[in-house]
């Protein structure tokens, strides 16, 4: 019973791997159970819920990725991100989209510019809130602008701050938020201390592990095509760091998930889990 808080179904795709295949073969040999597809786009919305009725372990989030303010008619993106989240967020109707994003920022790529970022962040912190969704953040060499943005719009919904990878400093910031802290393939490598080191710090009722499919591949993977299964690493690498039983740590995952997205209660496998001794 693993769950995957981050992966890109579509991305899998074009690398040239069939979903529905790693979905099937993950959940019967890598004890992988399910956890969110994550948006970057609009324009593929249709496609990732079509594909992804056959599983209802995995739901949506819905979001405009930091690199999308390059492109035109940004406002009228916006306001069709708004109507989807009316017609298909769980908030609203018991829909398949259950969280906002990817969004944020990111300081390695310079998108746009810092300040068209920072409206587009902000403009999706708002339907966050206003939905009742929480967010899924972006933060690449931003810490410091993302958490302008929270103190100008504070996030009202919680959310998770994607593929952490910030200080024990950095990650008391963003738990002062209500944010739950992911942890991803990156966990694994050799020389990434610094990273262990933040695992301990925080609280284990804030964790959530990733794979962020199909980039950023666990030890032994590292350099090719990664898949919500291998999350299973990411997993025992974090058992080893903190000390606690693999088995014991899944129950704490699955515990975080259900209290950030509840839609995902309805489901007997995790009820019958969550039930064992």
């Amino acid at each position: 019973m693993i769950i995957d808080s981050h992966f890109h179904t579509l991305e899998m795709k074009k690398k040239g791997l069939s979903p529905r295949q790693v979905f099937l073969e993950d959940t019967s040999e890598n004890d992988f159970w399910g956890g969110l597809d994550i948006g970057i786009r609009l324009e593929d919305f249709e496609e990732r819920r079509n594909l992804l009725e056959e599983f209802p372990h995995i739901r949506l989030s819905l979001g405009l990725y930091p690199s999308e303010v390059e492109l035109p008619n940004l406002d009228e993106k916006l306001k069709v991100l708004e109507k989807t989240l009316r017609m298909w967020s769980w908030s609203q109707k018991m829909g398949p989209v259950v969280a906002l994003g990817e969004c944020g920022l990111d300081l390695h790529w310079q998108y746009g510019t810092l300040k068209d970022q920072q409206v587009l962040f902000q403009n999706q912190i708002a339907l966050s809130n206003k939905y009742n969704l929480p967010l899924i953040v972006h933060n690449r060499n931003a810490t410091a602008e993302v958490l302008g943005c929270f103190m100008n719009n504070p996030p009202t919904a919680g959310g998770i701050m994607h593929c952490f990878s910030g200080s024990p400093k950095d990650a008391q910031l963003f738990l002062d938020y209500g944010f739950y802290l992911s942890f991803a393939g990156n966990l694994t490598f050799k020389n990434n201390n610094d990273l262990r080191t933040t695992l301990r710090y925080v609280p284990r009722d804030r964790l959530l592990f990733e794979t962020d499919s199909p980039y950023l591949s666990p030890v032994p993977f590292r350099g090719k095509i990664n898949r919500p299964g291998y999350v299973r690493y990411v997993y025992q690498e974090a058992s080893k760091v903190l000390g606690i039983d693999t088995d014991v740590l899944k129950r704490v995952i699955v515990i975080n998930f259900l209290r950030l997205f509840p839609a995902f209660g309805e489901d007997e496998k995790l009820r019958s889990f969550l039930a064992r001794e």
